[in-house]
């Protein structure tokens, strides 16, 4: 069966198994319109014979994908009927007439009704094609640098990516934010600063203001120093990014009267992916190696 929320794009709907089942659906309820309006035999070549089990099977086959378990049973019961017709001796047509006509004519009634019930609560999503990279999970949205050192921030940066598919705008910026305060950690941890044992010590800014007094006392140089001046160059780019990031984003985000757009939501995605990256390629989530 197809997982909820499994992003298929139109040629895998073409093919599997959407495809295969909307084609037999259609040349079932073909065969119900051609046999409907006749009390007559019904004959069929081999050729078409051999047509409709096909087409038979491969919608019993995708009823099992997609989970339509009545439609499935009625097609089955269709299936059956089909199995047992009537040969002409002579032609060696195949064909249905009395009350195996009568039961296939009900089987297939009763198939396309349990489709057309079972088919109306289900829905799809259609993402624009510029959009719907953003909904797959299989690569990595920050690249996979940013994956290998802040493996935690992988759930946050894959629900950001999907909110941001589906306009959920405001969802996007709650996500970076959660992807950036574990960035805002690795720094902390980079500069040896210990973790916050109360409340009141986690919010942001309490940790910024720590950040900067750290970077002060690398800066004297009396009980540490930077080991280059373009490792002082790279603290200091961080501690302004974070700060600038607390206060046009994160800061108004937990307020109810903000709401963000598109176009926002996208600059956001663009803007905390490129911090990250830039953070992977000096220290993973831990702070390792340490400044």
């Amino acid at each position: 069966m197809i997982a909820p929320r499994t992003l298929l794009s139109i040629d895998d709907m073409l093919r599997l198994p959407i495809g295969k089942f909307l084609s037999a659906y259609a040349n079932l309820t073909g065969l119900l319109q051609a046999i409907e309006g006749t009390n007559g035999p019904v004959w069929l070549t081999p050729d078409s014979y051999s047509d409709v089990r096909q087409h038979t099977k491969a919608l019993i086959d995708t009823c099992i994908d997609l989970g339509m378990n009545v439609t499935q049973s009625a097609a089955l019961r269709v299936s059956y009927e089909i199995e047992h017709p009537e040969v002409d001796g002579v032609s060696g047509n195949i064909g249905f007439r009395g009350d195996a006509l009568l039961r296939l004519k009900r089987f297939l009634q009763g198939t396309v009704h349990c489709f057309e019930n079972e088919a109306e609560p289900k829905t799809a999503l259609i993402l624009p094609p510029d959009m719907a990279k953003y909904y797959d999970s299989s690569h990595p949205h920050f690249g996979e640098l940013v994956q290998a050192q802040f493996p935690s921030a992988a759930y946050e940066i894959e629900e950001a990516a999907k909110c941001l598919a589906v306009s959920s705008d405001t969802a996007v910026a709650f996500h970076l934010m959660r992807t950036v305060e574990l960035g805002i950690q690795a720094v902390s941890k980079c500069l040896g600063i210990p973790d916050p044992t109360k409340e009141a010590e986690r919010n942001w800014g309490a940790i910024l203001r720590k950040v900067k007094s750290a970077m002060a006392e690398f800066d004297s140089g009396t009980s540490k120093h930077w080991s280059n001046p373009a490792e002082r160059d790279y603290f200091d780019s961080a501690y302004m990014t974070l700060d600038a990031v607390k206060n046009v984003w994160r800061n108004p985000t937990m307020h109810v009267d903000k709401k963000y757009n598109p176009d926002e939501a996208m600059s956001m995605f663009i803007a905390v992916r490129s911090f990250m990256t830039k953070l992977a390629s000096r220290m993973d989530e831990q702070g390792l190696p340490k400044a």
